[in-house]
C-alpha cells in the first residue's frame, strides 16, 4: 500500500510538473508574441529621388520626359498593428503607416528633339524648354508587413502596399502642347515599397527603400499620359516611441 502511494504519487506529481512545464513555455511563447521586436508608434522622415522606367507621351522620334527626374521629401508615422506571428519565412508584424510628402520635384532639362511628319520629309528639330515642377503628396494609405524572425535581430526587412494623391502647381506630366493635350494638377500614386530597417540603437534606426510607384490622373485631364511605372530610391531615419528589441 504505501509503495502504490508513492506510485500515484509520483504520477500525479510528473503530471503537475508537465502541465507546470506547457504553462512556462505558453506564457513565453505569449510574451515574445505580445512584445514582439517593434514597439507601436514609429516616425521617419525620408528622401528620396528616382526617374521613370516607362513614360507614354513622345514628341517626334523622341521620348519626351526621359530625363525626368524625381526628388521627395517626407515625413512618416506607422502603427504596429499586431503581435509576431506567422511561418517562419513570413513570420512578422503587421503595421499601418502615414506619409506626407511636403516637397515634391520633378525636373526635365532642356533638350532638343527631331520631329518628322508625313508633310515634310526633311526632319526638324526642335529645343524643349527645360521644365521644373513642384508638388505635394500624401499617402494615408500604407500597409507595411515587418519580417521579424526572432526578438534580437537588428535588421528588419519589409514589403509595403499603399495609395496616396499628388497635387502639383502645374499640370504633370507636362502637356505636348496640342489640342486636347491638357492633363492634370492632381494624380493618384498606387505604389510597392520595399525596404529594411538597419537598428543603429534601441529606439532609433537607418532606413533604406525602394518604391515603385505608377502615377495618373485617372481621366481628370484632357490627357492621361501619367508615368506607369517609376522606381525611386530612399533613404531615412526612424524614431520609435518605445523599446523596440527585448534583451
Amino acid at each position: 500500500m504505501p509503495l502504490l502511494i508513492m506510485i500515484f504519487a509520483g504520477l500525479g506529481g510528473g503530471n503537475i510538473l508537465v502541465a507546470q512545464t506547457s504553462q512556462t513555455a505558453q506564457q513565453v511563447e505569449t510574451t515574445s508574441n505580445t512584445a514582439g521586436y517593434l514597439e507601436p508608434w514609429r516616425y521617419g522622415v525620408d528622401f528620396g529621388g528616382g526617374f521613370p522606367v516607362s513614360y507614354d507621351v513622345h514628341i517626334g522620334d523622341a521620348r519626351f520626359g526621359e530625363s525626368l527626374r524625381i526628388l521627395s521629401g517626407a515625413l512618416e508615422m506607422g502603427r504596429t498593428l499586431t503581435a509576431v506571428h506567422g511561418p517562419s519565412l513570413l513570420r512578422g508584424q503587421a503595421e499601418a503607416a502615414f506619409e506626407l510628402i511636403p516637397f515634391w520635384l520633378a525636373t526635365v532639362p532642356q533638350q532638343t528633339v527631331v520631329i518628322r511628319s508625313p508633310e515634310n520629309a526633311t526632319p526638324t528639330e526642335a529645343v524643349i524648354s527645360s521644365y521644373t515642377s513642384h508638388g505635394a503628396s500624401v499617402t494615408p494609405l500604407l500597409f507595411r508587413w515587418n519580417f521579424i524572425k526572432h526578438p534580437d535581430v537588428r535588421t528588419v526587412p519589409w514589403v509595403q502596399l499603399g495609395s496616396g494623391l499628388l497635387w502639383t502647381a502645374n499640370e504633370f506630366p507636362q502637356r505636348t502642347g496640342g489640342t486636347g493635350s491638357n492633363t492634370s494638377r492632381i494624380n493618384f500614386t498606387p505604389q510597392v515599397d520595399l525596404g529594411e530597417h538597419l537598428f543603429l540603437k534601441q529606439r532609433n534606426s537607418l532606413d533604406v527603400e525602394v518604391k515603385f510607384v505608377h502615377i495618373s490622373s485617372a481621366g481628370l485631364g484632357e490627357s492621361n499620359p501619367g508615368i506607369p511605372f517609376s522606381i525611386q530610391f530612399g533613404v531615412g531615419y526612424s524614431w520609435w516611441k518605445y523599446q523596440c528589441r527585448q534583451r
